[in-house]
C-alpha cells in the first residue's frame, strides 16, 4: 500500500527539482525575458499537473484496492489503464489550476484594498480617516467572501477525480466534464464533515511533525554540539532525513485513504 504512492512521489519531487533549477536559473540571468519567464512558468504549470494525475490515479487504486481488499503496487497507474481517465484527470487538474488562479487574485485584490488603505498616500489618494476605515472594512469583507466562497468551492469540487474513475470503470457513459456535476451533488450538505476531516487530518500531521522535528533537533545538539561527535551526527541527520521521507509517505497515504473510506461512506 505504501509503495503505490512512491512513483507519484519521486517523479514529482524530481520534476519539482527541475522547475526549481529553472526558476534559480531565470532569476539570476541579468536580462529578463518575457519568453523564457513564461516558458519557465508553463513548465511549472505542467508539471503540476502531472503531480495532480499521478497522486490521484494513485488515490483512485487505492479505491480499487480498498475494495477487493488486495492492494496492488500496478492499481498506482489505474487512471492510465482506465480509457482516458488520466487524460481527464490533466484536463481537471488545469480546470482547478485555473479557479484557483481567479480565487488568488482576488485575494489579492482584497488584500490591496487593505494595504491601500494603511498608506492611501503611496497609491496616490487623499482620504479622510473615515475613508481610511471603510476600505479597511471593505477589504477585509471581500477577503472573507473570498475565503468562503474558495471553502465552497473547494470543498463541492474536492472528489471530481474520483467521481469520474468510480463511474467510467463502472461502464457508465460519461461527458467530459461529468467529475464536476457529481462531485458538486456528492457533496451536497457534506462540506462541514469534509472541512472537519480535513481539519482533523491537518492538526495529527502538524503534531507528529513538530513532535518529531523537536525530538531530532534536541538529539541533534545533544551529539553534534556537546558530544561533538561529528560523524555520529551527520550519520543522525541522514537517519532523521529518511525517517521524515518515510512519515511523509505514511502521511500521504493516511490521507489519501481517509478521503476514501469519506468517499465510500457518502456515494
Amino acid at each position: 500500500m505504501l509503495a503505490m504512492v512512491v512513483p507519484a512521489i519521486l517523479i514529482s519531487a524530481i520534476l519539482g527539482g527541475v522547475v526549481s533549477s529553472l526558476q534559480n536559473s531565470e532569476a539570476l540571468s541579468l536580462s529578463y525575458s518575457f519568453g523564457a519567464s513564461f516558458s519557465v512558468w508553463l513548465i511549472s504549470v505542467l508539471v503540476g499537473i502531472i503531480g495532480v494525475v499521478l497522486f490521484e490515479s494513485a488515490a483512485m487504486g487505492y479505491l480499487t484496492g480498498d475494495e477487493t481488499e488486495t492492494f496492488k503496487f500496478e492499481d498506482a497507474f489505474v487512471a492510465f489503464k482506465q480509457g482516458n481517465t488520466w487524460l481527464v484527470a490533466a484536463l481537471y487538474a488545469a480546470f482547478m489550476d485555473l479557479i484557483s488562479f481567479i480565487f488568488g487574485a482576488l485575494f489579492v485584490a482584497a488584500v490591496g484594498v487593505i494595504s491601500a488603505s494603511f498608506v492611501p498616500q503611496a497609491f496616490g489618494f487623499n482620504t479622510t480617516t473615515a475613508q481610511i476605515i471603510a476600505l479597511i472594512i471593505v477589504g477585509i469583507v471581500i477577503l472573507a467572501l473570498v475565503g468562503i466562497a474558495w471553502i465552497f468551492v473547494a470543498t463541492g469540487l474536492a472528489f471530481i477525480y474520483l467521481t469520474y474513475f468510480d463511474a467510467k470503470r463502472k461502464g457508465q457513459e460519461l461527458h467530459l466534464m461529468a467529475g464536476f456535476s457529481k462531485s458538486w451533488n456528492l457533496m451536497n450538505g457534506k462540506r462541514w464533515d469534509l472541512i472537519g476531516l480535513k481539519l482533523l487530518t491537518l492538526i495529527i500531521a502538524v503534531v507528529t511533525l513538530a513532535i518529531i522535528a523537536v525530538v531530532g533537533a534536541l538529539l541533534w545538539w545533544i551529539f553534534a554540539s556537546m558530544l561533538t561527535w561529528t560523524v555520529f551526527a551527520i550519520v543522525l541527520e541522514a537517519v532523521l532525513a529518511v525517517l521524515a521521507v518515510a512519515i511523509s509517505i505514511f502521511y500521504t497515504v493516511w490521507f489519501a485513504m481517509a478521503n476514501i473510506k469519506f468517499y465510500e461512506e457518502i456515494k
